[in-house]
């Protein structure tokens, strides 16, 4: 029997994964001027690891789940037959690392738009460094042996030509979850020809104009083809906030990797409490 666990996930900066992966950066995106790049996986672990590398292609759902897909939905677009990389697989002991180097191919040939893919990295433990058999039971001549297989994927995409994306927010309103927990449910509406990726930062502010931060998420896409992405973010509940007045501010801002030209807000609102 085998246990496989795999996180679809869209990360922030660093990843640090069960099976003690380190993975950096966790999203490339490539275009007319950047043709080539790379992430380096790092085994956190004890033990040594076989890492096996390969493309999948993902669906995003409106809340931020995502599914695998043979077929793209209307308006999206793969981009492995146009991606390599290399290695395909690694084998890293404790504390090492590894660079995976991922190259545009042929994208010439593409027409204008984006295109997008992700990096599959599964981990396996290394039967040949475990030490030890492993224990099964056969108990009544019926014997499971469970090996846990983790898997992590990484958007890779290419942008060809302009490429623009409008983020606005829609339908903002404050909630009390079972009477006690305050949280804010919104929705991200994208609109142009690219993705768009972001941290949101959530902020209350006092009648006086003093400003708290109450909430704060990394690593918010919405892909193509989709355009709405749905989110409810779960508030601070620290006694000297009055949620039933002042406001509250929503901001949704793109890392720039431009360290002198900090962070690109995409889009804010703020709404009234009273």
């Amino acid at each position: 029997m085998l246990t496989l666990l795999i996180g679809f996930g869209f990360f922030p900066n660093y990843l640090s994964a069960q099976g003690n992966l380190l993975i950096f950066p966790t999203r490339v995106v490539l275009d007319d001027t950047k043709k080539m790049d790379q992430l380096i996986l790092s085994n956190t672990g004890n033990d040594t690891a076989h890492y096996f590398i390969s493309f999948i292609n993902l669906r995003m759902k409106t809340d931020g789940n995502v599914e695998s897909i043979t077929n793209p939905d209307s308006g999206q677009q793969f981009a492995d037959k146009h991606l390599r990389f290399f290695p395909h697989a690694a084998l890293l002991g404790p504390n090492e690392t590894q660079l995976i180097k991922i190259q545009g191919y042929k994208m010439n040939e593409l027409k204008p738009g984006e295109y997008r893919s992700h990096l599959y990295i599964r981990t396996e433990q290394s039967k040949t460094n475990l030490g030890k058999q492993e224990s099964t039971e056969k108990d009544s001549g019926i014997w499971i042996l469970i090996k846990p297989i983790f898997g992590f994927t990484i958007p890779v995409i290419l942008r060809i030509g302009e490429s623009n994306a409008i983020v606005s927010i829609e339908d903002l309103s404050f909630q009390l979850i079972n009477q006690k927990e305050p949280s804010i449910v919104f929705e991200l509406v994208r609109t142009g020809n690219s993705s768009s990726y972001g941290n949101i930062t959530v902020n209350y502010l006092t009648g006086a104009g003093k400003e708290t931060k109450v909430a704060y998420i990394k690593g918010i896409a919405i892909y193509t083809p989709n355009t709405l992405r749905k989110l409810r973010l779960l508030l601070d509940k620290d006694p000297s906030i009055n949620y039933t007045h002042g406001s509250l501010q929503v901001i949704y801002e793109e890392e720039n990797t431009d360290k002198k030209n900090g962070k690109i807000t995409l889009v804010k609102k703020e709404m009234m409490l009273d």
